[in-house]
């Protein structure tokens, strides 16, 4: 038992060292490369925090690989970022919740507007505020 607990560990350490780091993704001397290091590191790591080093397209990058709402809570500073990626996990999970922690109004009302279609279900339509959009959403049933 002793010996697996050793050659666990071992095989441990030796998985953490491959891990490439933002040191590592300064040596490229392409803009290019270096963020895509940086987009790849973040995802290896589940690291939002890592995506501030690197090109927007990291945050986007973190969501799609990870669609939870913990992912969007960790993006700070990027409140545009934060409320693209509430909207894209609201939808890929089917979670209409999420899409109240949006604080673009116009982006929140899309967001209970879609999720409220695809599942053809008014309950939530009176939380938006569009009156165009609400009455979009109201008449998911409408003949």
């Amino acid at each position: 038992m002793k010996k697996r607990n050793i050659v666990f560990l071992l095989l441990l350490v030796f998985v953490s060292s491959c891990a490439p780091s933002i040191e590592e993704c300064d040596k490229y001397k392409s803009k290019d490369s270096k963020n895509a290091c940086i987009v790849n590191l973040a995802v290896a790591e589940k690291d939002v925090s890592i995506c501030r080093q690197g090109p927007p397209n990291c945050y986007n990058a973190m969501w799609q690989e990870f669609p939870e709402e913990a992912t969007c809570m960790k993006i700070d500073s990027l409140q545009q970022k934060k409320d693209q990626c509430y909207d894209y996990v609201a939808t890929k999970i089917n979670e209409i919740g999420i899409c109240g922690r949006i604080s673009a109004q116009a982006q929140k009302d899309a967001c209970l507007n879609l999720i409220s279609r695809i599942n053809e279900d008014t309950s939530r339509c009176h939380l938006i505020l569009n009156a165009t959009v609400r009455d979009d959403c109201l008449g998911i049933f409408s003949v």
